[in-house]
């Protein structure tokens, strides 16, 4: 923090009161890898700055968010700034795979961004692989069976399995 005093006289040589001025030194927030796993011909709204840090002058400012780099041509990942969020879109044909680009946000007061830059990572996964289950149960003396369905399926590399879907 800084600060230093003034006055302000006019042409005829009159004074005004002192005047206190503050200038404080901020801190800028720390921008925080984001990592994401989205479908072919997928699309979402990444709140990139929910986990950045935040600097010694508050949270950082969405309308500041700018992207830094973009996804390659050819990787089938187009992205765009909505609304303080990052709006991340796979084309029908995107190849399965990771896609990095980065952004920077910060502070209005700064006249441009000057926050720290970081990496989304986007994954673009194929299908997970689901395997058929089989289950046995005495009818006599259960109600009710928990079959885990998912413990011999697999997500693409780098994902997640989400909540199973019933198929009529």
């Amino acid at each position: 923090l800084d600060q230093f005093r003034y006055r302000v006289a006019d042409t005829d040589g009159c004074l005004s009161a002192e005047t206190l001025v503050r200038v404080e030194i901020c801190g800028p927030p720390t921008a925080v890898r984001d990592n994401l796993c989205l479908c072919p011909g997928s699309s979402t709204l990444l709140d990139v700055l929910a986990n950045d840090l935040p600097g010694t002058c508050g949270p950082t400012d969405p309308s500041t968010l700018y992207l830094s780099s973009l996804p390659p041509p050819n990787s089938g990942v187009t992205v765009s700034v909505e609304a303080g969020r990052l709006r991340i879109t796979t084309s029908p044909v995107a190849p399965a795979g990771p896609v990095s680009f980065t952004y920077r946000a910060g502070y209005q007061v700064c006249g441009a961004p000057c926050g720290t830059e970081a990496v989304v990572c986007v994954q673009v996964q194929g299908a997970p692989t689901a395997q058929d289950d089989t289950v046995a149960w005495d009818r006599a003396s259960m109600t009710e069976v928990l079959i885990p369905v998912l413990a011999n399926d697999a997500a693409s590399s780098g994902c997640t399995l989400g909540v199973p879907t019933l198929v009529p």
